[in-house]
């Protein structure tokens, strides 16, 4: 089957082999789809502070960053856990 065809949990399993640090469990998956989605947030901002879900933060990570970040998911099924766990608790998304 090809990367294309996966669905969203089996590249997470794949991030959990891949990455150091990420926990494989459902719970943990989603939790890590939270945080996905506040970093393409984070990606799509070009200023230092902006509006999710009703609340303003200010970013932890830059655009540039958050945009590897999902480039490297998509493309190689890996993150840096130390960037993602600093997002993650920013929103307070236990990991």
């Amino acid at each position: 089957m090809k990367k294309s065809q996966y669905s969203d949990y089996e590249n997470y399993i794949l991030l959990c082999e891949n990455s150091k640090g990420f926990k494989l469990s459902y719970s943990h998956f989603l939790n890590f789809a939270l945080v996905r989605k506040f970093i393409k947030q984070i990606a799509n901002v070009g200023s230092d502070t902006f509006n999710y879900e009703g609340n303003i933060y200010n970013k932890k990570i830059t655009s540039v960053d958050a945009q590897r970040m999902l480039d490297n998911l998509s493309n190689y099924n890996k993150c840096d856990y130390a960037m993602y766990r600093e997002v993650a608790n920013q929103i307070k998304v236990p990991v």
